[in-house]
């Protein structure tokens, strides 16, 4: 997560896009380890593919219980804030950054806010952005340890347990399995 160490300098649409697109890489690499290995390239690789938007990426994330409900929410205002700064506003241009009524709405919704009541819509932003994104970070750690040892039907019932707030017992990995 290198690239989040740099917000501080980066415009706020800077800041939206890098976070986007971030929590959109995140997700696809979660996905890559959960799902089965044939498929998942194909799912998940490409503007065309089925799962190749950040929006499909995280609905089906949701859905398999990958993502708990917490980051979900978070995600899809990530997204919802991503898109409205990567389009050009006529009325304001590409600068709608976090001083627009609709973003600071938007950051308003996220579910992190209840910890930093007195911050910026950027400061939310960027707080419930580290915070979720480490929340995925883990969950493809977590993902990958386990994939490649028992295979990606493992990894996927370790993080749907892990989201469950269960934790995966690393000693049950059997190396001769």
């Amino acid at each position: 997560m290198r690239g989040l160490d740099y917000l501080d300098h980066e415009s706020d649409r800077g800041v939206i896009l890098i976070i986007g697109a971030m929590l959109d890489e995140l997700l696809a690499e979660l996905l890559k380890n959960v799902l089965e290995p044939s498929v998942a390239d194909k799912l998940v690789n490409g503007s065309t593919a089925p799962l190749g938007s950040f929006s499909a990426r995280a609905k089906i994330s949701f859905a398999i219980g990958v993502v708990d409900a917490q980051d979900y929410k978070d995600i899809e205002v990530i997204r919802k804030v991503r898109n409205a700064a990567a389009h050009l506003d006529s009325r304001q241009g590409f600068n709608s950054g976090f001083k627009s009524q609709s973003i600071i709405g938007l950051c308003g919704n996220l579910s992190q806010n209840v910890l930093i009541t007195s911050a910026s819509a950027r400061e939310k932003f960027i707080f419930a952005a580290k915070t979720t994104c480490g929340s995925i970070m883990s969950h493809v750690i977590i993902a990958q340890i386990v994939s490649m040892h028992k295979g990606h039907s493992a990894a996927l019932k370790a993080v749907q347990g892990h989201t469950k707030g269960f934790m995966y017992n690393f000693d049950d990995i059997d190396e001769d399995d």
